[in-house]
């Protein structure tokens, strides 16, 4: 039953990314499911077994319920196609047209840059040495306030790069660009941040792909790429290498480390075990795989699911503690996956480590989560056929975007809380250059 289960999965798998826009939620999904899921099981559940890492006795369940949210997902999407399909043949079609001024974009863009480094360097400042002690180091006492708000960086470089691929930026706001990405660069390095690179990639990446379709590019299709693209093609390679390679820099990385030994060691271990390119995080228990399936387990032995109660928390987050003093954290608040792997599962959760988006769903929701994947399908192809109309549009497409990619690889929460800090500032930079939008019946 369960190579049945995989065969369907891997042919909706490779038919989605054969026949969509690499830069549609469907694609993305597509191939996390291959590659947090599907692969990892082809390749490597023998590995997990003999080191005591999974029991099989949900292994079907998993894959089954995985086949019906990605299904449900897809099924989502092929509606709003067709309705999108309908509507276009009986309805006077719209056309969406932004106007706003360059020179307030980018003076704008280049205050919101400058307020995220300015507090950032306080966090590093007050931090002092533990900051440079490299992943997750630091004085976080500060409160998650400042912390996050070196996001703002990265919407400074979303608007000043569309500005600079459409020749509208000026020399100084080239500079700005130039700096702020040297910055998170510097930091990217220092407290290896993966999720820095995931958002240089889908930023530069995605915005070349629109401004492609601006000039009369076609839509980009993972063949064509070979072909046509080939510097989208090589891009979206180099990110997904610099993604495993900056997660076991870590075991290398360390205040007094040159950056030569640091690059020769994690290029030497990936040499070694190139079952890292499919591992992700490495073959133990802080695996994706391995984490999604005993927090699976976990919850199919027991009950305990929330309803979505648990999602709530990324809103409730934002009331300070100044006004909350007893405020939960994620983990404490509702159901806690980790919780469940430890006392139901053959493992003890890794510490950092996340259940993946699907499985997180499986706690809120139970069999009933590929209701929520139609609907999530659904509004996500709404989003991405409105994504080519304005750089407002396209900004949140981009920054749900970068949330949706941890939310297939972690949770919920940092699809709410990264895509709310880096579109607000948008939309105000975007509100403050007097953007207005006009419909005109054709």
């Amino acid at each position: 039953m369960i190579y049945i289960i995989i065969a369907i999965i891997s042919l909706l798998c490779i038919r989605t990314i054969l026949k969509k826009d690499v830069i549609s939620f469907t694609f993305l999904f597509s191939i996390m499911v291959l590659f947090l899921y599907v692969i990892p099981y082809i390749l490597l559940w023998d590995v997990f077994k003999y080191n005591l890492l999974v029991s099989e006795k949900y292994i079907n369940e998993f894959f089954f319920y995985i086949l019906l949210c990605f299904g449900a997902f897809l099924l989502g999407d092929e509606v709003h196609n067709f309705s999108y399909r309908f509507r276009k043949s009986l309805l006077i079609q719209e056309e969406s047209t932004e106007k706003l001024s360059s020179n307030k974009v980018e003076y704008y863009s280049i205050i919101i840059g400058i307020i995220g480094v300015i507090f950032y360097s306080y966090f590093i400042a007050v931090s002092g040495a533990e900051y440079f002690k490299g992943h997750g180091q630091g004085d976080y006492s500060i409160g998650g306030y400042i912390y996050e708000l070196r996001y703002f960086v990265f919407s400074s470089i979303l608007l000043l790069y569309n500005l600079y691929l459409r020749k509208s930026l000026s020399s100084i706001g080239k500079i700005w660009l130039l700096m702020f990405f040297i910055f998170l660069l510097f930091d990217a390095y220092v407290q290896q941040q993966r999720g820095s690179w995931i958002r240089f990639g889908i930023i530069f990446l995605f915005s070349n792909i629109f401004y492609g379709y601006d000039v009369g590019q076609k839509t980009k299709k993972f063949t064509t790429l070979f072909k046509e693209n080939r510097k989208i093609l090589f891009g979206g390679m180099f990110f997904l290498f610099i993604l495993v390679f900056t997660v076991q820099s870590r075991n290398f990385y360390s205040s007094s480390a040159n950056v030569v030994d640091v690059i020769s060691g994690t290029l030497e271990l990936m040499t070694k075990s190139p079952e890292l390119l499919i591992a992700g995080s490495g073959i133990d228990h802080g695996n994706e795989f391995v984490v999604a399936y005993n927090a699976f387990y976990g919850m199919s032995e027991s009950s305990g699911i929330d309803y979505g109660f648990k999602w709530l928390y990324p809103f409730l987050n934002f009331i300070p503690r100044a006004l909350w003093k007893d405020k939960p954290t994620w983990e404490t608040f509702s159901t806690n996956a980790h919780q469940y792997i430890d006392k139901y599962s053959v493992i003890v959760h890794a510490v950092g480590s996340a259940e993946t988006g699907l499985v997180d769903t499986f706690y809120r929701f139970g069999w009933f989560s590929p209701i929520f994947f139609f609907f999530m399908g659904y509004s996500l192809s709404l989003l991405y056929r409105r994504a080519s109309k304005t750089i407002s549009s396209r900004s949140l497409y981009i920054c749900l975007f970068v949330g949706f990619f941890y939310f297939l690889t972690q949770t919920m929460l940092p699809l709410i809380i990264f895509s709310i800090y880096m579109y607000l500032p948008i939309r105000l930079v975007l509100a403050g250059s007097k953007v207005k939008t006009f419909r005109l019946a054709k």
